[in-house]
């Protein structure tokens, strides 16, 4: 149960912190559109980003980011 816990609240820390370092600025919403994230997805997963909801995919792209780092939180 502790490890439930501590989980979600890393998750839920890294999560705010990307949205309001990342998401919620306008220069570095720019720079993640053109950020080799993007050119990675674009690349292997042939995605247009004028077709694409940019912010929505901009969303799961930090939920997935702060998962993975909670993850790595938790194993260490």
């Amino acid at each position: 149960m502790r490890y439930l816990i501590d989980f979600l609240i890393a998750f839920i820390l890294i999560y705010l912190f990307y949205l309001v370092a990342v998401i919620l600025r306008k220069n570095k919403y720019e720079k993640f559109k053109n950020g080799n994230q993007m050119i990675y997805f674009e690349k292997k997963y042939k995605l247009n980003k004028n077709k694409i909801n940019m912010k929505k995919f901009l969303n799961m792209i930090s939920i997935t980011n702060s998962f993975i780092m909670a993850c790595g939180f938790l194993v260490l």
